[in-house]
């Protein structure tokens, strides 16, 4: 049988609501704080296309300009290393 509780809330509500609220409020504050200036447009500057010049391009020949790799060019492949042995220092005793 269940008690009947006289209190209007619980506990579990209460410590949901209280952690949510104070979310709620931080997210508020964040979206209503002021943005930085440098983050502004600076209000006599006109908002026209802006032109320049490229400086940061790839500027190896293409793939189709490469000579093809030889057998020659390729490492001599192998196999890898084995892994070294950890030596096991457990000896079966009885307990």
């Amino acid at each position: 049988m269940k008690k009947c509780s006289n209190s209007r809330f619980n506990r579990r509500s209460l410590l949901g609501f209280v952690p949510f609220s104070a979310g709620f409020v931080l997210a508020l504050i964040s979206l209503t704080a002021y943005t930085p200036l440098s983050a502004q447009s600076p209000s006599g500057a006109a908002n026209g296309n802006k032109s320049g010049s490229s400086y940061r391009n790839d500027v190896s020949p293409p793939l189709r300009a490469m000579p093809p790799w030889s057998e020659a060019d390729r490492k001599e492949e192998h196999e890898a290393n084995e892994n070294p042995k950890i030596p096991h220092r457990h000896r079966d005793e009885a307990d």
